[in-house]
């Protein structure tokens, strides 16, 4: 693991200056319906609103489980206005079954997503204000695990990645408490039903996923990856702890890598009240997060 950066070491205070000190620029967001394998693909492209000589770089955005594409907190529709603003466009779908998806969660596995960042991505590729030779990807928990397996993908040219809240490891690992309760109805069903309180159905995890997750290489696979690579985590995460993020960054061998943990931080940054679907009145660490990895990008776009 390479030691950090100063750039990442600098205070929240001094991160948030040097973007406010930046030009800055309107950001516009267009509604798509992109083309998946067998189903639409549901996303939100975010541009800045100015004319450019040369295309913008662009972010594609991999939400977690049981969320949507604008993410808890609406930390994804945030950040992409952070970007946006400082000459960086992005786009965040939905995966299978979740947020505006018209299909079924079963259709939902490992393969499935990597094949919906692969269909993003030739989007991109039609799109001339948009750049083509290298994206840029950010996972948050399970989209992290997906946005690994993307990096290794060799149709996608994947110059460097943020990670939040990633899960990390071969196998079952921080998934074992769906297997010790779902596995056996998925057997016996083809999919288990798992009830989120936020959700008003169930979704319905597919016994395919229960297999592709206990095969899953993408840790040993990360070994391979030779783009830039920046874990965040909380060191307060009890859903993924930290380490997992520690790991990523240890298999990614050829990378460049950095870890960034964020004092007190939970799973999701702290942006919801405890026990609550509001927002957290303090939302001082996911600005902090926010920050980082808009920080992160702009410095990688350049590059």
């Amino acid at each position: 693991m390479k030691k950090l950066k100063y750039r990442y070491t600098l205070s929240i205070c001094t991160l948030l200056l040097n973007i406010i000190l930046m030009p800055a620029y309107a950001a516009i967001e267009q509604e798509l319906s992109l083309k998946g394998d067998n189903y639409q693909i549901p996303a939100i492209l975010t541009l800045p609103d100015f004319k450019s000589l040369k295309p913008f770089p662009v972010v594609i955005m991999l939400h977690g489980t049981a969320s949507n594409k604008n993410e808890v907190g609406n930390l994804f529709k945030r950040l992409a206005e952070k970007l946006a603003k400082q000459n960086v466009a992005s786009i965040r779908f939905d995966f299978a079954g979740s947020g505006a998806s018209s299909v079924d969660y079963k259709v939902y596995n490992l393969e499935n997503a990597v094949n919906d960042v692969v269909n993003v991505h030739q989007f991109i590729q039609q799109q001339k204000r948009l750049e083509h030779k290298s994206i840029h990807l950010l996972g948050f928990s399970q989209g992290g695990l997906i946005a690994q397996l993307a990096a290794v993908n060799e149709t996608l040219p994947v110059a460097s990645m943020v990670t939040w809240s990633s899960v990390a490891g071969n196998g079952i690992g921080s998934f074992q408490p769906f297997f010790t309760q779902y596995e056996q109805e998925a057997i016996n069903n083809g999919f288990a039903e798992i009830n989120y309180p936020w959700l008003d159905k169930p979704l319905n995890f597919s016994h395919q996923w229960f297999e592709q997750i206990r095969n899953n290489t993408s840790l040993t696979q990360m070994a391979m990856y030779q783009g830039r690579l920046l874990a965040i985590a909380g060191d307060a995460d009890k859903t993924v702890p930290w380490q997992n993020s520690l790991s990523l960054i240890k298999g990614a061998k050829q990378a460049q890598t950095s870890l960034y943990l964020i004092k007190n931080a939970n799973h999701i940054f702290n942006v919801l009240a405890d026990n609550s679907a509001e927002l957290n009145n303090d939302q001082s660490l996911a600005e902090e997060l926010l920050a980082i990895t808009a920080h992160y990008f702009i410095d990688q776009t350049k590059q």
